[in-house]
């Protein structure tokens, strides 16, 4: 967006200029910075809206310039910096997009080729002359020295690739990890060109560390997966089997013999001995830990596809929302007698559950239901439900631990009622949930910097909140400020921990990214949208533990951070030292 603003003022001032031909008088300020690479620790990249800047460190003075940007493309570095390239794209139709890889040492171009077509996304190898290219579809492997095409990799399961959200290889150059729009990450080996694994990553909340990273077989990969009540183990899809694992070391502990394809949706039920998941056919199906090969199947010929299933707090209850042949949206409840579930009733719910329902147990026999804004709360009586009251919101739904407080989503934020009471909670308003532990203590809200904010769930009953901060600091605006600023970070040198202080004029989402001395980011930090103020004390400026993004101690040597806050963008220098 900020390229966009950027492009739209030149378009503006610039205009007359063509028409008459007149040339500027002169040009005051720098062009907007935008990403950064060390080449050396006195020098760097920078790229701006119609070139690449070489910039000294201790000056940022432009030493030289090269390349040429249009008004709409991008840059990617190599991984050492050597080389980049430079992807510009048409600004009309037929969409094209030329590829220049560009020598960065000695500013010179080597290589160039136009596509067809918008190519989004690239990645160079770390170890060889190659350069990824997603195009309609397809990867291709292209020797950019050479210039020639090396191979193509193609899905030959759901063919072509689906939308990316980015690639990148490995640090051995042997596998490209491709991030589709969709929630499946996949590792390619880039030798054989085979589709390689499927993993799952476990993060620690209380750290919010990486902990541990769950490997499907070469070939194979994970589909859907859900962690059980005790935190222990892993239910996981593996096509075409079911398999629970070990939750901190990924080993296998139970493998079921039942077939069930591509199963994309998965339950534990609260005592953690059963498990519920829908097959490729809509079927659901009921699977025994303590007796693996048993296999209980839920009949319901009437039911086309199943939209989420859920048990209730003893095990006793299971309830499902679907849609019938027809069209028409019911919800169908089963009992548990013994080791086996029997279907009670099933009830039509309102035109509006077409869409999606979602579902959550209060208690026992006491259901919630939800969907298009309107959460219904139901009695299970033993011949027939029994509507006690609706509420405004949707899904996520779950409830305290207590049972009294009913967590769910409203006009995109979070919404608490207190729903035996018809009331709803008063608190500072978040964004809607994301994701709820089993208790409640914790739940995570999404911020649409793509940032993921931890909360203490109980800290909102009734009226107080506050998120989980690493070291306990929180960040305060005071003051007012006229003009933007980026400070020296303090202190500086450092070890292991600094500062980085600032001043807004105005209102902004303000990001900090700081990269080391090969022009890689190793660490964002992103507190959200901030007021105007003065961020310079120790207790309201940008704290850096001196950790990267995987929660690794970071090495001695010289670093930069760059600000970003709206149309303001700077950077400086600071120095670790241990």
């Amino acid at each position: 967006m900020k390229r966009i603003f950027y492009m739209a003022l030149i378009g503006i001032f610039c205009f007359p200029c063509l028409v008459f031909g007149v040339e500027p008088m002169g040009t005051i300020g720098q062009p907007p910075p935008g990403d950064h690479a060390f080449l050396s620790n006195e020098t760097f990249l920078r790229t701006v809206p119609t070139h690449i800047q070489v910039v000294d460190v201790h000056t940022n003075a432009v030493i030289d310039e090269f390349g040429e940007r249009t008004e709409y493309s991008d840059v990617v570095f190599s991984p050492r910096v050597t080389h980049l390239a430079l992807l510009n794209y048409s600004a009309t139709k037929p969409w094209k997009t030329t590829i220049s890889i560009w020598d960065v040492n000695a500013r010179e171009q080597r290589m160039e080729r136009q596509f067809e077509s918008r190519v989004k996304f690239v990645a160079f190898s770390p170890t060889a002359p190659v350069l990824a290219i997603y195009f309609k579809g397809d990867i291709y492997l292209w020797n950019w020295r050479t210039g020639e095409q090396i191979a193509t990799m193609t899905r030959t399961d759901f063919p072509p690739f689906p939308p990316l959200h980015g690639m990148v290889f490995s640090a051995d150059g042997r596998h490209l990890i491709v991030v589709p729009e969709r929630p499946a990450i996949e590792l390619w080996n880039v030798e054989t060109l085979f589709f390689a694994s499927g993993f799952i990553k476990t993060w620690d909340v209380a750290s919010q560390q990486l902990q541990h990273i769950i490997f499907a077989p070469e070939g194979e990969k994970f589909w859907t997966f859900v962690i059980s009540p005790d935190n222990r183990n892993l239910a996981v899809v593996q096509d075409p089997w079911v398999q629970v694992r070990d939750l901190r070391t990924g080993k296998i502990k139970t493998q079921f013999p039942h077939r069930v394809g591509m199963a994309q949706k998965i339950a534990f039920s609260p005592s953690g001995r059963w498990i519920a998941l829908e097959d490729d056919w809509s079927d659901i199906f009921i699977l025994d830990i303590k007796n693996p090969k048993e296999l209980q199947k839920i009949e319901q010929e009437e039911i086309q596809i199943y939209y989420e299933f859920v048990f209730s707090k003893n095990d006793e209850y299971l309830a499902a929302s679907g849609r019938a042949r027809g069209g028409r949206h019911w919800i169908s409840v089963w009992k548990r007698e013994r080791d086996t579930f029997v279907f009670q009733y099933k009830w039509q719910v309102p035109e509006h559950y077409r869409w999606y329902a979602t579902l959550a147990f209060a208690t026992n026999t006491v259901l919630a239901t939800a969907a298009q804004g309107t959460i219904h709360i139901w009695k299970l009586s033993p011949n027939r439900p029994q509507l006690l009251k609706t509420l405004a919101g949707d899904a996520p739904l779950h409830f305290s631990a207590d049972t009294r407080y009913l967590f769910a989503n409203r006009d995109d934020k979070l919404q608490i009622w207190d729903w035996r009471e018809n009331t709803p909670m008063d608190y500072p308003s978040i964004a809607a949930p994301l994701a709820f532990s089993r208790d409640t203590s914790v739940l995570l809200s999404l911020t649409d910097i793509g940032q993921v904010h931890i909360w203490d769930g109980k800290a909102f009953l009734p009226s107080q909140y506050y998120p989980i901060v690493p070291h306990g600091k929180q960040l305060a605006v005071l003051g007012e400020v006229k003009h933007n600023q980026l400070l020296q970070n303090f202190p500086n040198p450092f070890n292991p921990e600094t500062w980085i202080p600032f001043r807004l004029a105005d209102e902004n989402t303000v990001t900090i990214q700081i990269y080391n001395a090969t022009g890689q980011r190793v660490r964002r930090l992103a507190p959200g949208t901030l007021s105007a103020g003065d961020y310079t004390s120790q207790s309201q400026a940008i704290h850096w533990d001196g950790r990267n993004d995987k929660g690794e101690r970071v090495s001695s040597g010289v670093y930069l951070y760059a600000i970003d806050a709206g149309n303001f963008s700077a950077t400086r220098k600071m120095l670790i030292r241990k």
